[in-house]
């Protein structure tokens, strides 16, 4: 009789852990450890966030969840009706250290990204390098759509650290 309570306990949390298992959603909570490279942004703790590049995003997927990417500018769009600034990316996924996940930029991993007021045109010109960690909130011209809590800006050619590391700072808000 002891055997067989002992296998029905034992089953009983098996079933449980496996239930539990087939429960998530793809999703996952920010747990990562702070990001200590320069240029790399920190997502919000305790959001939901996905690994994920910009073009494995369709419109059929739940959205309102947390990515960085990183990648170059390809278009600048002030929107006075809204008070935002986007910007269309040729991205990619960026790692908490600071090293691209996808070998190349590529045309098919365009993403748009809005940030609240006007920018100044010169930060966010065409072919500069950006990072940015926001919200995945809809789709902008069939791309993803981003609204951006923080972003960098790195001038392409531009100054560098005297340790040879490339200088990102936040692009400049302009009234």
């Amino acid at each position: 009789m002891k055997t067989v309570n002992a296998f029905l306990k034992i089953s009983t949390v098996l079933l449980v852990a496996l239930l539990a298992a087939c429960g998530q959603t793809g999703q996952v909570k920010n747990s990562e450890p702070k990001a200590k490279a320069q240029g790399v942004l920190a997502l919000p703790e305790n959001v939901p966030y996905r690994s994920v590049a910009p073009f494995q995003i369709s419109t059929h997927d739940t959205l309102d969840f947390y990515i960085r990417w990183a990648g170059v500018i390809q278009e600048y769009r002030y929107l006075p009706e809204k008070n935002q600034t986007c910007i269309r990316v040729y991205g990619h996924e960026d790692s908490a250290a600071g090293q691209s996940l996808v070998s190349t930029i590529e045309r098919r991993n365009e993403f748009w990204a809005c940030l609240p007021g006007k920018y100044d045109k010169n930060d966010l010109k065409i072919d500069n390098y950006v990072r940015l960690v926001g919200k995945v909130v809809g789709f902008m011209h069939n791309r993803p759509l981003v609204q951006v809590e923080k972003i960098l800006v790195m001038d392409r050619g531009g100054p560098a650290h005297s340790d040879g590391g490339l200088l990102y700072r936040a692009p400049r808000r302009v009234e």
